[in-house]
């Protein structure tokens, strides 16, 4: 691959993130089945990595809980084969999240995001958030 070809490449992959994140904020779900391949790979720290259907039911829950969350790209780097995303995502605590009653709190959460690429999907992401913030947000005494 030529410094030319994998420049072009990095940056369909950045574009792809930004306009998934982009449907995605417009409530458009079905765009993870677009851009994830479906033996894509979620990992999170503290939980055992998620294949895609596992992955879709934390999504659904989250969103569930905070319907109206939106995330605001603060750095998008590619390189390699991945992209590496900061977000800052605000929303509003409207369902159940976590055993939390909906509080109608809006929340701010920053996200650090790895997303890995094969054949332009999808097929590993990485995802560090701000559990601790988001649950002082909503009102947990975190110690």
């Amino acid at each position: 691959m030529t410094t030319q070809t994998a420049a072009v490449e990095l940056e369909q992959h950045k574009t792809l993130v930004r306009d998934f994140l982009a449907e995605f904020d417009r409530g458009n779900r079905d765009i993870i089945h677009q851009v994830f391949s479906l033996d894509a790979v979620f990992h999170m720290p503290g939980t055992p990595a998620m294949n895609f259907d596992d992955t879709m039911k934390f999504v659904d829950e989250f969103y569930q809980a905070f319907p109206d969350m939106t995330h605001g790209i603060e750095d998008l780097i590619a390189e390699d084969d991945k992209v590496v995303l900061r977000l800052t995502n605000h929303g509003t605590h409207k369902g159940e999240f976590q055993g939390i009653a909906p509080t109608n709190k809006e929340v701010t959460i920053t996200v650090v995001a790895i997303y890995r690429f094969e054949d332009d999907k999808i097929v590993e992401m990485w995802e560090e958030l701000d559990m601790i913030g988001l649950l002082k947000q909503l009102g947990v005494e975190v110690r």
